[in-house]
């Protein structure tokens, strides 16, 4: 694991305030932002408190999280931990992606948001941030199909009658079926 000295800060019931403390810290150290991402592939809770100040390092400084897509992505491979996948998830749905980038992740993106959906033992935020993810990075009319299908499919499984997120995934939806198709950096 990377021996970066301020990890040993990342600890169990650390409060908003230290992680934004740690977050506002990435742009006087550039091995920070590294080192967090490094952090995210290890055990808990140190896992979870790297992922958790990288999506406030997001936030806050965005332009520090923008060049490392890639690396966000071995970490979700590499981490069977669902707090750090929701967090960097969080991220990946709204980062600007270069279009090389797009070209290559956006099928995982895709594959990954539906995948998601069709996964009952899901929390209610994964199945949130799913959508987003199969609404953002579907390219074909292939996909539009298959991002509908696995909406409605969570629907059925895990929400029916459930206001909040029928109102979601039905504007989700809407969205979907009108958006244009063309692959396009984002």
């Amino acid at each position: 694991m990377s021996s970066h000295p301020r990890l040993e800060e990342l600890v169990t019931a650390i409060g908003i305030d230290k992680v934004v403390a740690l977050a506002d810290y990435a742009p006087e150290d550039r091995t920070w932002v590294p080192a967090l991402i490094e952090a995210c592939k290890y055990s808990k809770p140190r896992n979870r408190k790297a992922a958790w100040v990288l999506h406030h390092i997001f936030l806050r400084h965005t332009k520090l999280i923008e060049p490392k897509v890639e690396q966000l992505i071995d970490v979700l491979h590499a981490s069977e931990d669902g707090s750090v996948h929701r967090e960097l998830l969080k991220i990946l749905v709204e980062v600007k992606i270069n279009e090389l980038e797009w070209v290559k992740f956006s099928p995982l993106l895709f594959d990954l948001g539906v995948g998601i959906l069709f996964d009952e033992a899901q929390t209610k935020g994964m199945h949130y941030i799913a959508i987003r993810l199969a609404e953002r990075f579907m390219n074909s009319e292939k996909e539009r199909i298959d991002a509908v299908d696995a909406i409605k499919q969570m629907l059925f499984n895990s929400y029916t009658g459930e206001k909040s997120m029928c109102n979601a995934a039905e504007k989700a939806m809407k969205r979907i079926e009108m958006r244009k198709i063309s692959i396009t950096k984002s």
